[in-house]
């Protein structure tokens, strides 16, 4: 074969071995669904790497990064996904809940509510609420609690704001009626587990505690709290 021809024949190969952002997205989408997030991280930074454009892409990074507890890296993943065109009600509730953990209840209170549904918008108001609740503004954060259930009574995260604000209450019993009628919704749900801990620690049951906290570790990567 004529040596002109080798630096094709290279760039032909090279280019049938190529990957796009797409492949490396749904093998992201797949590692998530088995929960190996370093696996998805690193699928879909490469997604990123061939189109740093990618909504979806920047999406997914973002729920990756909250599932291992990088809220920091979660919040400007999801805010760019929202700057590129991404889904107000798929991203704002997650951002809200991100901008929660890291304690930026001020840029929580303003974030924008504009458009979404009920459903999501009673997720923004529940994690203002814990906000309120954390800067001990019980009161405003009952009213957004009451808002948000009124939108969607079934709402977990309003119900897990209103246990806790009955816990800071010290309506033990009431919170944990709560918290059971939550569970019943949302059996996964690692902060009702956590926040039961904590009731029944509060309240000397440490069998119960510990049971809590077992269930709460078992459904969440890197909760160094509640170990």
């Amino acid at each position: 074969m004529p040596k002109r021809f080798f630096p094709v024949l290279l760039v032909l190969l090279a280019a049938c071995g190529a990957e796009s952002p797409e492949e490396y997205i749904g093998r992201a989408h797949e590692a998530m669904g088995k929960s190996e997030y370093t696996a998805a991280s690193i699928e879909l930074k490469n997604a990123l790497r061939l189109d740093p454009d990618s909504m979806e892409a920047r999406w997914l990074l973002g729920k990756v990064y909250m599932e291992t507890g990088d809220m920091a890296s979660a919040s400007k993943e999801l805010e760019r996904a929202l700057e590129l065109g991404g889904t107000p009600d798929d991203l704002v509730p997650s951002l809200a809940e991100a901008l929660l953990e890291q304690g930026e209840y001020q840029q929580l209170q303003d974030i924008s509510t504009q458009g979404l549904t009920a459903e999501a918008l009673s997720g923004v108001l529940a994690m203002q609420a814990q906000a309120a609740l954390a800067t001990g503004d019980t009161w405003q954060a009952e009213a957004l609690i009451d808002k948000a259930l009124e939108k969607t009574p079934d709402s977990t995260a309003a119900l897990l704001a209103k246990a806790r604000m009955l816990a800071t209450r010290d309506d033990l019993k009431a919170a944990s009626e709560v918290l059971d009628q939550l569970l019943q919704l949302e059996p996964g749900n690692a902060q009702a587990w956590s926040l039961k801990g904590d009731i029944r620690d509060e309240e000397q049951d440490l069998p119960g505690a510990l049971e809590a906290y077992n269930k709460s570790v078992s459904l969440t990567q890197n909760n160094f709290g509640d170990l």
